[in-house]
């Protein structure tokens, strides 16, 4: 399995590597904010993706509410996404514009439209393994 070396957060979206990071750290506040960092995006774009309100957002912070087991996996999830995005595309930022702009491969869909689900963040994660072996996406 593979890791970033600084936090044990996975590099790829690998089933086996986000159970044991679920096992073994504490998802709190600094870890969503840790994602809020590596996403060029706003709290209700990441809200959606974690399907959440922003209201409930806002709340894990200020409150320091605990975060709920299935936000808890979704956000080690993105993570990981945008570990392998960062390795694909050489930046956080080259990745998250490559996700917002309507993509032909996507059916003309942003690419970050699919990561409100389990399966579609999945999907986004095998295209960028595609892209690592010369797909065009």
């Amino acid at each position: 399995m593979s890791y970033t070396e600084f936090d044990k957060t996975p590099l790829a979206l690998n089933e086996a590597a986000v159970i044991y990071y679920l096992e073994h750290t504490v998802v709190d506040v600094a870890t969503l904010d840790k994602l809020r960092e590596m996403a060029h995006f706003n709290e209700a774009e990441i809200a959606e993706w974690l399907n959440v309100n922003v209201k409930t957002l806002r709340n894990y912070k200020s409150n320091h509410t605990v975060i709920k087991d299935h936000v808890q996996e979704k956000i080690v999830l993105l993570i990981a996404l945008f570990n392998h995005g960062k390795a694909v595309f050489g930046s956080f930022e080259a990745f998250s514009d490559w996700l917002k702009k309507p993509n032909f491969f996507f059916d003309k869909k942003a690419p970050s439209s699919f990561l409100n689900t389990y399966s579609g963040t999945k999907f986004i994660d095998n295209r960028l393994t595609g892209m690592e072996f010369g797909d065009n996406v």
